[in-house]
């Protein structure tokens, strides 16, 4: 029983050194609190898109390469 807690404990052990790793993925993230985002035609974000309180409004031709949220 003793042996199988040590495996245990070692498989979370490197199991959450690899997190941390996971949570950036190198591109840019935005955040906005209280504000609207008008994307115009061409207009592009490399990257996570989020606005706590506003709005986004995304016109023909914009695009983000990454996650929108719009909480609010």
């Amino acid at each position: 029983m003793r042996r199988w807690n040590l495996v245990f404990l070692c498989v979370l052990l490197f199991a959450s050194l690899a997190v941390p790793a996971l949570a950036d993925d190198g591109r840019d993230q935005i955040v906005l609190f209280g504000d609207s985002v008008v994307l115009s035609p061409g207009e592009e974000v490399d990257g996570d898109l989020v606005v706590i309180g506003g709005s986004v409004e995304m016109r023909p031709g914009s695009g983000v390469h990454g996650d929108v949220a719009c909480i609010g």
